[in-house]
């Protein structure tokens, strides 16, 4: 004689072991594209700062060198400072991304970004240094990449969905 499933099986029905929330990917409360706007001016404004402030240093070096050496010189330091703003603008937003998730600019909008996989996990150094790089060099593509969040449902950046992140409001 045949029978039924029991109703009472594991597989079958909810079992006790698995919390009433469980879910294969965890729920979010993604950030606007307002917020990461905003965000990402702040954070341009403090970079502005920075390289500004390094210029206006190498440039000095450059007004007390153009009398006593050649055009070459002067080239060089130029080159030089455009390298130290390089790095700068590069590792900035790799090191707080890395390391906590959040530049000052997201702290001050009370974003973060995290992993998808997680619900709190900073990305870590190679997953920022992958969307911070060439994740936003494809995102800047005619800007669709970060238009891009407008539709989506996680509200993902090209630059998001390269390094497997999101960015949440805490």
């Amino acid at each position: 004689m045949e029978t039924a499933p029991s109703e009472t099986t594991p597989f079958m029905s909810q079992s006790s072991t698995l919390p009433s929330n469980f879910s294969n990917t965890p729920s979010f409360n993604y950030a606007s594209f307002f917020r990461r706007s905003i965000a990402s001016l702040i954070d341009g404004l403090i970079i502005a700062i920075i390289v500004m402030a390094i210029n206006y240093l190498f440039s000095l070096v450059i007004v007390g060198s153009v009398s006593d050496t050649n055009l070459k010189t002067v080239v060089n330091i130029l080159i030089l400072t455009n390298f130290f703003s390089f790095l700068i603008v590069s590792f900035y937003s790799v090191y707080f991304i890395g390391s906590s998730g959040q530049t000052p600019g997201k702290k001050l909008l009370k974003i973060k970004v995290v992993r998808l996989d997680t619900t709190s996990a900073s990305p870590g150094y190679l997953k920022a240094i992958l969307r911070e790089t060439i994740g936003k060099m494809l995102s800047s593509l005619f800007y669709l990449g970060y238009l891009w969040m407008l539709w989506d449902s996680k509200k993902q950046c090209w630059h998001d969905k390269i390094a497997g992140t999101v960015v949440i409001k805490i």
